[in-house]
């Protein structure tokens, strides 16, 4: 009975850890609409990208314009685009 438990609770243990090995895309394009907490890309392909920035965010080359063009390092989370890293190009 205390081994079942114990394989449980490491189990229980590890499965946070799971969701951090997450693989991220890169897209690059030219800045359409930037909001507070959004930026909107239109990709090279000519596909509209709604990416969700934050304060976890990295700024390589400072805050991008409207009109710039940059390369979003990004993982998808629950349905949304979910940037991590922001570079002017």
């Amino acid at each position: 009975m205390k081994k079942a438990l114990f394989i449980t609770f490491v189990i229980l243990l590890l499965l946070p850890f799971q969701d951090q090995a997450q693989s991220y895309s890169v897209v690059t394009g030219t800045v359409t609409e930037f909001h507070r907490r959004s930026l909107t890309i239109k990709s090279d392909d000519g596909a509209i990208v709604p990416v969700r920035v934050g304060r976890k965010t990295v700024y390589t080359n400072g805050t991008p314009a409207v009109g710039e063009r940059v390369k979003i390092e990004y993982t998808i989370v629950r349905g949304a685009f979910i940037g991590f890293s922001v570079a002017i190009v």
